[in-house]
């Protein structure tokens, strides 16, 4: 039971980047496909999936079978386990430094192209992930105190708080992509389509309109040019 929650945790993390990577690229609203990134975000993703289930598989089990294993290769599943840790961290510093850059170019292109809908829908969701960068710091401070401290701040049987408040993070940003990214009547709003800038007055026309309204000129021209001829001849007439 305990490797599953671990497996499903390691899942939903790696979900959680590479989702709000594809969204800050702003696939489905400003791009059709992420051909250029998509392999990319697979291979980090994997990569960070790789890396994290291996750095939690050997943690639990240097503490479960500390008592069986001598101090020498317990000592070295420690060094693997802080490398691996290593490789995670600097993977979610590229997730991150890449969402950041990501959400800033899609916004700077909405808020150009006069997208005011959209650009009000990642106002939101770059709230979310800022909070989250936030809470993750804060509770990395408060991880290495607890853990550096002669007088920890949390019993032994209650330091399963700090890693199960990583998962809430995660859980709270997956689910906050979800929330904002919900079907919509007014989908059409949001999806791959271009907004009509708002313009002050009659000044906005629309170029289609155009050809018909001349011809519909032309056409009043060409009548009152007729009926101007057709009374000239009855007055030759009589």
């Amino acid at each position: 039971m305990n490797a599953i929650g671990i497996f499903m945790g390691v899942v939903k993390r790696s979900i959680s980047r590479c989702l709000m990577v594809m969204v800050s690229l702003g696939w489905g609203v400003v791009l059709d496909d992420l051909s250029a990134n998509l392999k990319k975000i697979y291979f980090l993703g994997s990569l960070y999936f790789g890396t994290s289930l291996a750095a939690d598989v050997l943690k639990v089990f240097s503490i479960v079978e500390n008592e069986v294993l001598g101090a020498q290769v317990e000592e070295e599943l420690f060094d693997i386990v802080a490398i691996l840790t290593f490789i995670v961290a600097s993977l979610d510093v590229t997730f991150y430094l890449w969402i950041l850059d990501s959400l800033s170019g899609t916004m700077q292109y909405l808020e150009e192209m006069d997208q005011k809908r959209k650009l009000q829908r990642y106002l939101k969701l770059r709230l979310v992930f800022l909070l989250s960068i936030l809470f993750t710091v804060v509770w990395a401070i408060f991880g290495m105190v607890n853990t550096y401290m002669e007088a920890r701040m949390l019993d032994e049987k209650h330091e399963w708080g700090v890693e199960a408040a990583w998962e809430v993070n995660y859980f709270a940003v997956l689910a906050a992509v979800s929330f904002l990214w919900k079907p919509d009547p007014h989908a059409k709003e949001y999806a791959y389509v271009m907004e009509l800038p708002s313009m002050a007055g009659d000044d906005l026309k629309f170029s289609t309109n155009d050809g018909i309204l001349e011809d519909e000129d032309d056409e009043e021209d060409g009548i009152d040019s007729r009926v101007d001829g057709e009374e000239d001849d009855m007055k030759e007439m009589s």
